[in-house]
């Protein structure tokens, strides 16, 4: 990430792109947080778009660093703020995070940069197993109820 733009005690949002990545199964991926924020909690694949970066190419970019994997990009599921403030009420990370359902086939996902393992979830009922980021529960929740992904 650049210099200007510091991601811990910000001086303005950061913008971000996550991966709602399902298999040919319609399972879901999930990753574990290998660093702040999040750290040792579940979330989806993703991070900060870089200066002169589109939203797509980031998320390419992400998933490929964090999984290892390719995606075809579907559309754009939701926005989403992230606002994590320390002790004494001060912001620590603020991000403006675009979700996007994508779709990948027959590709193994392995841990990277800011990950630590990951796991294919199938349904709803599977999302009381995890300890997840603030609003992913809620998040893919939503893309469970869906009866049409595509």
């Amino acid at each position: 990430m650049p210099e200007d733009i510091r991601r811990e005690y910000p001086n303005q949002p950061v913008v971000a792109v996550s991966g709602i990545i399902q298999d040919g199964r319609g399972r879901i991926l999930i990753v574990r947080r290998a660093k702040e924020p999040g750290r040792g909690k579940w979330s989806l694949p993703g991070g900060a778009v870089r200066l002169g970066e589109t939203l797509k190419d980031a998320l390419h970019r992400e998933i490929r660093e964090e999984c290892g994997i390719r995606v075809e990009v579907k559309y754009l599921y939701g926005a989403f703020d992230r606002i994590f403030r320390d002790g004494d009420g001060r912001v620590r990370y603020h991000y403006v995070i675009l979700n996007y359902l994508c779709q990948t086939e027959g590709e193994t996902p392995h841990p990277g940069s800011d990950t630590d393992a990951y796991r294919w979830i199938a349904s709803r009922a599977e999302l009381g197993d995890f300890a997840f980021t603030e609003g992913v529960r809620e998040l893919l929740d939503s893309v469970f109820r869906k009866s049409d992904l595509t």
